[in-house]
């Protein structure tokens, strides 16, 4: 999954094991197109210029080479899939999505000012990225697996073993590494029904997300959904902005030891890949997992 994993940083204290040269691939090309590194956005991406194919495919190179299996995890990667498929047409990609409605609330406890200006926008996202997933599913289904992610913390072992035998991939079984503490679930029913009430479309987005993984989607069980989402509501404020505002009071600051070491670390991973010397660009092997 990679040599230099991006550690701890505001919102994930254990760290985001997320390969420096693919986040620093997606970052630097989402600023160049005038994005935000964070890949907060509710459009699709123009095509990437040619030298970012350069970069790419030297990577894919150089990461081939070890004749290993391998592969990598960054959520940006659903920007950019139909590029990636393009430069590795044997890659597999193996998708985990969540609840919008717990995303959306993930977001809000970052305490990014975007999210507190603009809540309802954490949605949208939340559209972009999966109704990407599942157009890409329907054009490339051989090479795809969609799996929620509670199914995955739960039973790891059980759900990673399809994905495994379906790609002939080595039967590894999971470290016990799931921290339960760290991944949030919601037990009042207001984020939910906010969703199903005033965002239709993103809620029937997530039930197709569930049918295409072989889930039970949704149900309706009764209950008064428009009551329940009127509740969140207060004579001053927006529904979606009371929820924002109290999540982002939750926000993990993190110590200045902690955001200066985290600074420190991607500072020298440029430095030591702009001091590395050039390698030949040779084709990339397709065996890479994404």
């Amino acid at each position: 999954m990679g040599d230099e994993l991006l550690g701890p940083a505001r919102g994930n204290q254990r760290g985001h094991f997320e390969d420096m040269d693919v986040y620093s691939f997606h970052t630097e090309w989402l600023a160049k197109l005038g994005f935000n590194e964070a890949g907060f956005l509710d459009t699709a991406l123009p095509p990437l210029p040619p030298a970012a194919r350069t970069v790419a495919e030297g990577w894919l190179a150089r990461r081939s080479s070890t004749g290993r299996v391998w592969g990598w995890k960054e959520p940006r990667t659903t920007l950019f899939l139909e590029f990636w498929r393009e430069l590795a047409p044997g890659a597999k990609f193996l998708f985990v999505f969540r609840k919008p409605w717990e995303v959306a609330d993930s977001l809000y406890r970052r305490g990014d000012a975007l999210f507190q200006q603009q809540p309802e926008f954490a949605l949208r996202v939340w559209a972009r990225y999966n109704q990407a997933v599942l157009d890409f599913v329907a054009r490339w289904p051989d090479d795809c697996m969609l799996m929620e992610i509670d199914r995955l913390a739960t039973d790891p072992v059980g759900a990673l073993g399809p994905f495994q035998r379906r790609f002939a991939l080595p039967q590894v079984k999971p470290a016990n590494c799931y921290d339960r503490e760290l991944l949030q679930r919601l037990d009042s029913p207001e984020p939910e029904a906010l969703v199903r009430v005033r965002f239709p479309a993103v809620f029937s987005l997530y039930a197709d997300l569930c049918r295409q993984a072989g889930e039970p989607p949704p149900s309706e069980d009764g209950r008064d959904w428009e009551a329940i989402a009127a509740r969140a509501a207060t004579p001053e404020s927006d529904a979606f902005v009371t929820w924002a505002t109290h999540q982002s009071r939750q926000a993990p600051r993190g110590s200045l030891s902690s955001r200066l070491a985290y600074r420190c670390r991607r500072l020298l991973w440029k430095l030591r890949r702009s001091a590395s010397p050039k390698r030949t660009v040779t084709s990339p092997r397709s065996n890479s997992k994404s």
